[in-house]
């Protein structure tokens, strides 16, 4: 759990050029499937059919239009591939709730 802590500190980090987290579920547990940059596209490039994927993002951009002030949105989302049975769906909420003690968003 250790490393998802670490992987959503350094998407927070707002020094940081990581601006995603993905995290999956593989044998029962939480385990990070990828962390980076490229944003939406790069996460959705980690994912697969056959996955539950918990995503949080680091959403950039000028406020103004001088572009001197960037504003931060952060956006955390489940996703759920087409070919995950009924039971792992069952799952997804307990998983999502442990991931959510750790990342508290």
């Amino acid at each position: 759990m250790a490393d998802l802590v670490a992987a959503y500190d350094d998407v927070r980090d707002e020094k940081s050029a990581t601006d995603f987290a993905l995290v999956s579920v593989s044998d029962g547990k939480l385990v990070l499937a990828g962390s980076g940059t490229g944003g939406i596209p790069a996460a959705a490039a980690l994912m697969n059919d056959d996955g539950v994927f918990f995503a949080y993002l680091d959403v950039k951009f000028t406020a103004t239009a001088d572009s001197i002030s960037i504003s931060h949105k952060y956006v955390f989302y489940v996703v759920v591939g087409c070919n995950v049975g009924g039971f792992q769906k069952a799952k997804v909420g307990p998983f999502k709730s442990d991931l959510l003690k750790s990342w508290p968003t």
